[in-house]
């Protein structure tokens, strides 16, 4: 017994006696700000509605905006953005977080309805000009 005693007191001395080599790691961290998309909208656009669609979609401008219960979304460059004002703050959005009225349409069929539309306003307003003599 006397000598696992010594055994074990030696063991433990070799453990303590000798430091264990520096463990280094190093890591490295990085946290970025992802700032939100500046769209520049300078003044309230003008929508227009077409029928087959049920919901509007601005007439004019760089964006493809549409406009649709008291939200805002704009597709720019294969991305959707969702806004409550149309001059943003925007947020990137997955097309499947879209309501279902906009993601059923492909972004073409929607640009087709507007072009459509303004046709058809472009078209009345010509004819009023023409009965009014303007």
């Amino acid at each position: 017994m006397r000598k696992s005693l010594w055994y074990a007191a030696g063991v433990t001395v070799l453990l303590f006696a000798n430091p264990l080599p520096d463990a280094h790691a190093e890591i490295s961290v990085t946290i970025t700000k992802v700032s939100k998309p500046a769209f520049v909208i300078d003044s309230r656009p003008v929508f227009v509605k077409p029928a087959n669609l049920g919901f509007s979609i601005a007439s004019a401008g760089f964006y493809d905006l549409i406009s649709y219960n008291n939200r805002y979304y704009l597709y720019y460059n294969n991305a959707w953005y969702r806004s409550s004002n149309y001059r943003g703050p925007w947020s990137v959005i997955r097309a499947e977080m879209l309501p279902l009225k906009i993601r059923k349409q492909s972004i073409s069929e929607i640009r087709i309805s507007r072009d459509n539309e303004m046709r058809k306003l472009k078209n009345r307003t010509n004819l009023l000009k023409q009965q009014t003599g303007q």
